[in-house]
């Protein structure tokens, strides 16, 4: 395995879909970075004014690349395009909508090695994780699942150009399936889980309008085709060490997208047949609970949640990011509140 330069490049590269706001507030962040970042690779499947991101383009310190896709290609597609068309020894996919703030970026600048490897960004670890091989990878499913969210997902591109085609077996999650190959057939290639502070205004900072995708089907139903990509003999235990992290607070994501704060997905019990295990019985319990929860009308989780509203302490009512019900004082204003401003948000 080639060794990179004592200083490794690094892109930024951004697969982005109308939301041109945002693309330009990652630009202007990623400025702030020229010692680290080398480069900013745009792939953009929107259909929207581009003359804002243009301008932002032309403005950037740092070698900036824009691709328009002639058609809206899909986020899986989308994010190996970005790949296809990197030259820099390493790749740190971001969403448009993901802020790149100094802990993050001080992280990378710390682990990012001539030595290609795998680092995996983590805000909810407490110690950095290094090792290598497959059987640890699976093993290690807890920790590791952060490359689950591709914004924390940095690859060195030589390896991960020569499994390219991996990624379009399993598109719906391609990163993902991308990563694993290069483990598999990699035995000595390190992968690193680097701890990183998360602050509060780091997360989608576009708010419920970056939800707009079906969380359920895609992270519960289609994730577990990406063991077809591991070894036979690990399977199982993949899938196993998968259903582990599966917990019963995954019911206030469901409540939360039965009320309308995130996108509205067509449920079945085919959604959450993936948990069910004879060896883990409280993964059947958490999709049995999550498949009930489903079938509660929208209307009961309304009336709940504005009826508690009032009890609630100012900082959880912070926590919800739902603004426009902190003038509220009683429970009509915050059901009428609810009803008019979630609403069904199309899946992009």
């Amino acid at each position: 395995m080639k060794n990179y330069s004592a200083s490794p490049t690094l892109c930024v590269g951004i697969p982005t879909y109308n939301r041109p706001e945002a693309l330009c507030r990652r630009i202007h962040e990623i400025n702030n970075f020229p010692d680290l970042i080398t480069e900013i690779l745009i792939c953009d499947n929107s259909n929207t004014n581009t003359e804002m991101v243009i301008s932002s383009i032309k403005n950037s310190k740092i070698k900036c690349t824009y691709i328009k896709n002639i058609a809206n290609i899909g986020a899986g597609a989308n994010f190996l395009r970005v790949l296809e068309n990197t030259e820099s020894d390493y790749l740190w996919w971001r969403g448009d909508d993901d802020v790149i703030s100094k802990e993050q970026v001080d992280a990378v600048k710390e682990n990012i090695s001539s030595d290609p490897g795998l680092l995996l960004m983590s805000y909810t670890a407490r110690e950095k994780f290094i090792s290598s091989g497959i059987d640890s990878f699976v093993s290690n499913f807890e920790k590791i699942e952060a490359m689950t969210w591709a914004s924390q997902v940095i690859v060195p591109t030589r390896l991960a150009k020569i499994e390219l085609s991996w990624g379009y077996k399993i598109i719906d999650w391609a990163h993902v399936a991308l990563i694993i190959r290069m483990i598999s057939i990699n035995s000595s290639l390190k992968f690193s889980v680097i701890p990183y502070e998360l602050k509060k205004n780091h997360f989608r900072d576009i708010g419920r309008v970056g939800l707009g995708w079906p969380f359920f089907n895609t992270t519960l139903k289609k994730f577990p085709q990406t063991a077809e990509i591991v070894p036979n003999r690990l399977r199982q235990k993949y899938l196993e060490n998968w259903r582990k992290t599966k917990k019963l607070s995954l019911v206030r994501t469901m409540i939360g997208m039965k009320m309308g704060v995130s996108t509205q997905e067509t449920i079945s019990l085919s959604t959450f047949s993936s948990l069910i295990s004879v060896k883990n019985l409280y993964c059947n319990f958490v999709a049995i609970t999550l498949f009930l929860a489903s079938k509660v009308p929208s209307t009961i989780y309304l009336l709940l949640f504005s009826f508690a509203w009032k009890w609630f302490s100012a900082s959880r009512k912070e926590s919800f990011s739902l603004d426009f019900l902190m003038p509220c004082t009683n429970f009509i204003q915050v059901y009428n509140e609810l009803r008019k401003n979630l609403r069904v948000m199309p899946i992009e």
